[in-house]
């Protein structure tokens, strides 16, 4: 199963139970020309998520886009609250990572991991991307840019 469809059937399973009263999709055109909240959207349709229970999110690039443009998003819905709470689910070894800036942008984060894949050496592929990340992440202001500063 591909790392996008661990991703969006945790977070079906995390709805389901009844954890969250709706699931924010995110993400933005893939190199392929797909937005990848809209792929993510369907999927969790075909999983019998109510579409009017699904948010999108259909600009970010990264990660950091992510958390920045989520917040505005869910702004909009109750955005009162000062630190929205959040379930973020993603890869287990981008989880840290994810954490740290949906926090930084403004959220109180609780983080649960998708499934890892099966394949071994594709685990230790996405571990050895998500270090070469945080290397350059080290460079900029990661958090100001969660903040949209």
């Amino acid at each position: 199963m591909p790392e996008t469809e661990r991703r969006v059937q945790r977070g079906v399973e995390v709805y389901n139970d009844g954890l969250a009263p709706l699931v924010v999709m995110t993400g933005g055109r893939a190199p392929r020309g797909d937005i990848e909240a809209e792929v993510m959207k369907n999927f969790a349709v075909e999983l019998g998520v109510p579409e009017d229970a699904i948010r999108l999110e259909t600009e970010s690039r990264n990660t950091i886009e992510n958390a920045r443009f989520t917040k505005q998003l869910l702004s909009g819905d109750g955005g009162a609250e000062r630190r929205p709470q959040v379930i973020l689910v993603t890869s287990p070894y981008h989880l840290g990572r994810a954490e740290h800036l949906f926090d930084c942008a403004g959220f109180d984060v609780e983080p649960t991991a998708a499934a890892a894949p099966p394949n071994f050496l594709r685990r230790i592929g996405f571990r050895v991307y998500e270090v070469m990340v945080s290397v350059y992440y080290g460079f900029i202001d990661q958090c100001g840019r969660a903040r949209g500063e």
